[in-house]
């Protein structure tokens, strides 16, 4: 029987897979290459992924997934709800903290 984080890592690795061909890690027909780019194309990234692991765990999900649901969620409720203060140094300071966290919670760093 699978399991709902196995189905999530079936996902993450075929992704990684396309990657690499598109790449160039293993040798490839050009029919091969042209195949992998149509289907990377419009491939979930990790971030949409995490997203419906979160939205329905029991498919995709663990508790990991349902927590960065959580997060994310707290996280556009600050931004959009947040108080801007008038000192340039701290809008500057707020928005490279927001950066950091949507990088982190979309998994790109």
């Amino acid at each position: 029987m699978t399991m709902p984080n196995e189905r999530y890592n079936s996902i993450e690795y075929t992704r990684d897979f396309l990657d690499r061909i598109l790449l160039g890690h293993f040798e490839c027909s050009d029919e091969v290459q042209k195949e992998a780019q149509r289907c990377a194309r419009h491939f979930p990234w990790p971030s949409h992924m995490k997203y419906v692991a979160g939205a329905v765990p029991e498919i995709f999900g663990s508790d990991a997934e349902a927590n960065w649901l959580r997060d994310l969620e707290y996280f556009v409720h600050l931004v959009a709800t947040d108080y801007v203060e008038l000192s340039h140094e701290k809008i500057e300071w707020q928005r490279n903290d927001y950066r950091r966290r949507a990088r982190e919670l979309l998994g790109y760093d």
